[in-house]
């Protein structure tokens, strides 16, 4: 599609010359060619990675972001790390400062820049040509001068399914970050939790410890006085050293977890973290109807509703594709005047025809993809309802079954009480004592890890039901489900 604008001069006394007037069009396509050329390149270097990725977060910045954060999981706290970790404070500073979520917040400029790109207008074609004679009878003849201009008409028809495309595309883009966020909170949450367990735990296991290695040296000299035999002492020293194993692999969970908990928070493994005293593992839990829970699950899960807006795109891209397989058309307008001095306008149209080619390939494969993500979108809702049944299953055993083990910890805890008298009075052995102390004390260490299974649990119920404000089950033994809110607003400082 061209529109040429020809213009011929005599070479008698000009001596083919080409006239000022032309050289107003070839100063414009000078000028517009090099103001177009606005963006310049500039090299970035990967010398400061290393160095990023070695940082640690500035707290007045994670404090600021704690008090302004708006997020669908995370509300504006007070943060303060000298007294250590809460789960909310983890949760913060993980989407503050994961390294993981800063890559994938870039994808959100790349879908911004994806957005302009497709609502930018077809570029017009300018030519400008100039044909002087250069041999056989050239008296009478001028130089020709050609100017024309092109535009793509159906590239300008397919913009709309362009802008929409890259509009739901983004839609994708920023709730699939929005997702990853909240996973990613939820992890260091789920973290802060099992290392509350692990703590209590490990204190157990000290005392413990210390308990059984008293046990030993009393029946050391109990045996020095033959008052107990030496397979007693083999037993209690093959306990104690059956509890340092347990302490040895206690220990190395523990520092296996906040290893995790550091690289969910994006922070050298070197720094210095600490779970904050008083955090409450959940003990009893009344969570919400299994129909409630399910009910407008597509409408609140952020990957689901990400899916949905990725399929509206596709949508979108099986439009363009039938489009295509219309002729392209291109639209010009012509003025010319060729060597022997004759003055032409005119309109001129061309149009690919339409054989061989109707872009059967490219609806072929748009449809495909628009099959595979329906069924993606099918599945990633039935996989969400199946996960939300089994949670919630998962929990109520859970909370039954901590309710069973406290109940036959408080039963021990009286036993326990009554052989220590009854060993006062002498009417059982030291032996005795230790095993009835050792069996109480793996009953509390069951305890707090089926406290810390329920934790996991309902957070990962909160993540698969879409309702992410769960924060309040968490908080002591007798907190209760919020009522969940029915809409969830995605937005990001």
């Amino acid at each position: 599609m061209g529109i040429g604008k020809q213009r011929s001069e005599r070479n008698g006394s000009k001596g083919g010359r080409v006239r000022p007037f032309f050289k107003g069009p070839l100063l414009f396509c000078l000028v517009l060619l090099v103001s177009q050329g606005c963006a310049k390149y500039h090299p970035m270097s990967l010398d400061g990675a290393s160095k990023q990725a070695a940082s640690i977060p500035e707290l007045k910045k994670v404090q600021l972001y704690a008090e302004k954060i708006q997020h669908p999981l995370l509300c504006s706290i007070p943060f303060d790390l000298q007294d250590g970790l809460t789960p909310d404070e983890a949760a913060v500073l993980a989407v503050f400062a994961n390294p993981v979520l800063r890559a994938e917040r870039d994808r959100l400029a790349e879908s911004e820049a994806q957005l302009v790109q497709a609502g930018l207008l077809p570029r017009p074609q300018l030519s400008l040509s100039i044909d002087r004679p250069s041999g056989g009878t050239t008296a009478g003849t001028n130089t020709a001068l050609s100017f024309g201009l092109g535009f793509s008409i159906s590239s300008l028809l397919m913009r709309p399914t362009r802008v929409r495309a890259a509009r739901e595309r983004k839609k994708q883009v920023d709730l699939s970050v929005a997702w990853m966020e909240v996973q990613v909170a939820a992890a260091a949450k789920a973290s802060v939790f099992r290392l509350v367990a692990m703590k209590a735990q490990k204190r157990l296991m000290d005392a413990l410890y210390r308990n059984s290695e008293q046990s030993l040296e009393a029946l050391k000299q109990a045996e020095q006085a033959g008052l107990v035999s030496e397979q007693d002492v083999f037993f209690t020293r093959s306990t104690l050293q059956n509890i340092e194993i347990d302490r040895e692999v206690m220990r190395k969970r523990f520092c296996r977890e906040k290893l995790f908990l550091k690289r969910i928070l994006g922070v050298p493994s070197n720094y210095p973290v600490g779970v904050q005293e008083g955090v409450f593992l959940p003990e009893k839990v009344e969570l919400p109807s299994k129909a409630k829970l399910l009910s407008g699950l597509s409408h609140r899960r952020l990957d689901i509703l990400a899916l949905q807006h990725g399929y509206l795109s596709q949508e979108e891209a099986v439009r363009r594709a039938i489009l295509g397989q219309f002729p392209k058309i291109s639209l010009g307008f012509n003025h010319a005047r060729d060597n022997s001095n004759l003055y032409t306008i005119g309109t001129g149209i061309s149009i690919d025809l339409p054989f061989f080619n109707h872009n059967q390939g490219r609806i072929a494969q748009a449809r495909a993809t628009r099959k595979q993500l329906y069924d993606a979108f099918s599945n990633r809702i039935f996989q969400a309802r199946s996960d939300v049944a089994e949670l919630i299953s998962q929990a109520n055993s859970l909370a039954r079954q901590i309710a069973l083990t406290q109940k036959g910890l408080a039963t021990m805890k009286k036993s326990l009480k009554q052989y220590r008298e009854a060993f006062g009075q002498g009417t059982v052995s030291l032996q005795t004592v230790s095993d009835i102390t050792d069996l109480y004390t793996r009953k509390q260490l069951e305890c707090y890890a089926e406290k810390s299974d329920l934790a996991q649990a309902i957070i990962a119920l909160s993540l698969s039901s879409g309702y992410y404000n769960f924060k309040d089950i968490l908080r002591g033994p007798n907190s209760s489900v919020p009522s969940p809110k029915q809409s969830i607003k995605v937005e990001r400082q």
